[in-house]
């Protein structure tokens, strides 16, 4: 040590190692709460799109029963889209009863037909919808809604007319916004 310098006290040395480490591990919690909330959001968009897609088919699946039967009938619940015994041999417009991705329940929100049947469905969660636009034409007016619950999937005899470039609409391509 140089004549007339002081060395610092040991205990303020470590005040500062200590105070650093504080902030270093303060520094790796904002980052881990913002990856966090990143993967939270893709979760949720994943949801969504899969929403989008087992909704899409429960419509196409009431428009196959409604075209299928003797006279034109909307199905009674979603277990007739799954065993229609309406004929003589079982037809199968779903391939299963499909739970709902943003609850993960089985029981969707039902839109009733005029006749008391099942026209559409729609998920009872809550919450505002990530995906604010870029839906294919049958689904554009899903951009302006405020609610999943707005989200709903309906087959009109119509204007059940097939989306642009194919029979259904394809949410595979499609980017949130």
């Amino acid at each position: 040590m140089r004549p007339g310098k002081r060395a610092a006290p040991a205990g303020r040395q470590r005040g500062v190692a200590y105070m650093g480490v504080v902030l270093l591990i303060a520094a790796i919690g904002v980052g881990m709460m913002e990856a966090a909330h990143v993967w939270s959001v893709q979760a949720q968009r994943e949801r969504e799109k899969e929403l989008l897609t087992v909704g899409n088919e429960i419509r196409d699946a009431i428009g196959s029963y409604y075209r299928s039967g003797e006279g034109a009938a909307y199905p009674k619940s979603l277990d007739d889209l799954v065993v229609d015994r309406r004929t003589s041999f079982p037809t199968h417009h779903l391939r299963k009863h499909y739970r709902d991705p943003l609850t993960g329940d089985r029981e969707w929100g039902v839109v009733e037909s005029p006749d008391g049947g099942l026209m559409g469905v729609f998920s009872k969660a809550q919450g505002t919808p990530v995906k604010r636009g870029g839906f294919p034409a049958a689904y554009e007016s899903f951009g302006d809604k405020e609610t999943y619950q707005e989200w709903t999937f309906v087959y009109l005899p119509d204007n059940a007319a097939p989306a642009e470039g194919g029979d259904t609409p394809s949410f595979e391509a499609q980017e949130a916004q």
